[in-house]
């Protein structure tokens, strides 16, 4: 009798699901030395429920399963909550090479309780057996810990065999089973279409913490030349988790599909088993994607969507543009675009200098097109700086510049998210200088529940009243005196300061029991050293008790 121990080895199962996978996909991919076909394409897949796959979980078996020599199909399960990583396999059952792999899993060894290696947990996946007599038989398997496969030991071998098996199937030529299937789910395909049997893709964004979910279906005639440009302009590429901004899916009728994975530098990125593979789209491919992006979720912020021609650092803006918008990489950006004085701005591209923190601009033209220009190499360290220090980019200085006389001239600052989900989470600087006397609201931010625990309310802060803003504004001009070292490392958000723009100004804690409050002028960068008079701190006692 084997007793099982309750925990789950993932780690190695990861390893073990990467040799495996890479095995499949390198009998379908070619050399480095060969030019990239048009018909093998890597996937992800969801694992959904399908039919002849059993509805829930089966029970580990407490002794080594045989398997009668007449098996007739196998359809292999996905399991859906696998702790090693849920996978995708062929939706279509196997029907040959069936006694090569009875007589192989029967020869595997029984599994002992005792054995030198991590306890299984929950299944991988599950091989369900039909036989000739019309019964079936579950065998459920695991890629984490020992590898154990209906009780016995050796679960990597059968599964490189089962797909060696649906390989040679699928070579001889077969009819793709539509299956249920959920776009924009992350799993592992194991193995892959051909990308003449994509026939649905899907632009997909990434909620917060939660997941992908699917934003836009492209239609039957953008797909065509989605993928047309995609075999025409596909390349080798190397390893590159970069995030540009989306993930796009091509998806067969059983749920198989490509994903592709957006850069920062604006191409689309995919590894098969160990080598990479890139794309940059047409122009034309870009605005067909943003159309359609567009069209199904109402215009994303165009630092956002991330579909653009990206330059090189320090090439210039071509000639003009219509509108440019900044992207505020670890700062915290305006939301307005740029559309006056966009002459002075492309000037000031012909010759940029200083350094950036992921800053990038985006500018777009009178045919649609739209171009995206990082504003200056890596700045050093990891402190973002207010725009206008010694050393940032002359590009950043320049568009804060010219939108701040672009505002002035509108006489007013146009809405954009107040804001955002974690105002509150901690420092950030604005891109925009906000000062005491321009700010329209104060957020508070200066929760502290008893434990630390801490709700949601208090990462996104509360808006005080208009009377409390104006009381605060006041008593933080009148009481604040120059300092010359700032709060310190890692303080804590107390107040936001902000403009309906979501541009803001915060007042920082420094780290401590009751230490004191600094805040820093956007202009000049000088810090001041606020100590609230009794009437604030009133004020501030009472939010925190909400």
């Amino acid at each position: 009798m084997l007793t099982w121990r309750p925990w789950v080895g993932w780690v190695i199962g990861i390893v073990c699901l990467t040799a495996v996978v890479a095995g499949a996909v390198l009998l379908l991919w070619p050399s480095q030395d060969e030019p990239l076909p048009a018909e093998v394409w890597p996937v992800e897949v969801d694992p959904t429920p399908r039919p002849g796959c059993p509805e829930r979980e089966p029970d580990w078996p407490s002794d080594a399963v045989e398997v009668a020599d007449d098996v007739v199909s196998l359809q292999w399960c996905p399991v859906k909550d696998s702790a090693d990583g849920a996978t995708h396999p062929p939706a279509e059952v196997l029907t040959t090479g069936l006694d090569r792999w009875v007589a192989t899993f029967n020869a595997l060894p029984p599994a002992k309780s005792n054995m030198p290696c991590l306890g299984v947990g929950a299944p991988s996946y599950v091989y369900v057996l039909a036989h000739a007599d019309g019964s079936t038989q579950t065998i459920v398997g695991s890629r984490a810990g020992c590898g154990i496969i209906g009780g016995r030991g050796g679960a990597s071998s059968i599964e490189e065999l089962t797909l060696s098996l649906f390989t040679q199937q699928r070579s001889a030529g077969f009819t793709r089973v539509a299956v249920p299937h959920y776009p924009c789910d992350p799993w592992e395909s194991l193995l892959t279409p051909s990308v003449d049997e994509v026939d649905r893709a899907v632009i997909c964004g990434w909620t917060d913490g939660v997941g992908p979910t699917p934003d836009a279906t492209i239609g039957s005639t953008q797909l065509t030349a989605l993928l047309a440009d995609l075999k025409a302009n596909t390349k080798s590429g190397t390893e590159d988790h970069t995030q540009g901004g989306l993930d796009l899916q091509l998806l067969a009728v059983d749920g198989d599909r490509l994903r592709l994975h957006q850069t920062a530098t604006g191409e689309f990125s995919w590894r098969v088993g160990e080598r990479w593979y890139r794309w940059m789209p047409s122009p034309t491919t870009l605005q067909l994607l943003r159309t359609v992006l567009d069209e199904s979720t109402g215009s994303p912020h165009p630092c956002e969507q991330g579909l653009a021609r990206v330059l090189p650092v320090g090439q210039p803006l071509p000639d003009g543009p219509v509108r440019v918008w900044i992207c505020g990489g670890s700062r915290f950006a305006p939301q307005d675009a740029l559309t006056t004085r966009l002459d002075d701005l492309v000037a000031a591209s012909q010759s940029p200098t200083g350094c950036a923190r992921g800053e990038a601009l985006v500018a777009e033209y009178a045919d649609g097109s739209r171009v995206r220009l990082p504003a200056g190499a890596d700045c050093p360290g990891n402190e973002p700086e207010q725009p206008s220090a010694a050393g940032q980019s002359t590009l950043i200085r320049t568009f804060v510049r010219l939108l701040g006389r672009q505002r002035a001239d509108a006489g007013s600052v146009p809405p954009g998210g107040a804001k955002e989900a974690k105002f509150c989470f901690g420092p950030q600087v604005g891109l925009m200088p906000v000062s005491p006397a321009t700010a329209t609201g104060t957020v508070f931010c200066d929760f502290t529940p008893p434990g630390g625990t801490f709700e949601e309310r208090h990462i996104s802060g509360m808006l005080l009243t208009d009377a409390e803003h104006r009381l605060v504004v006041a008593d933080l001009v009148a009481h604040s005196s120059k300092d010359t070292a700032g709060p310190g490392d890692d303080p804590q958000v107390v107040l936001g300061l902000v403009q309906p723009s979501g541009d803001r100004l915060q007042v920082l804690r420094a780290r401590g029991r009751n230490a004191p409050l600094f805040w820093r002028d956007p202009t000049t960068l000088q810090w001041y050293r606020w100590t609230p008079s009794a009437d604030v701190e009133k004020v501030f006692a009472a939010w925190r008790l909400k």
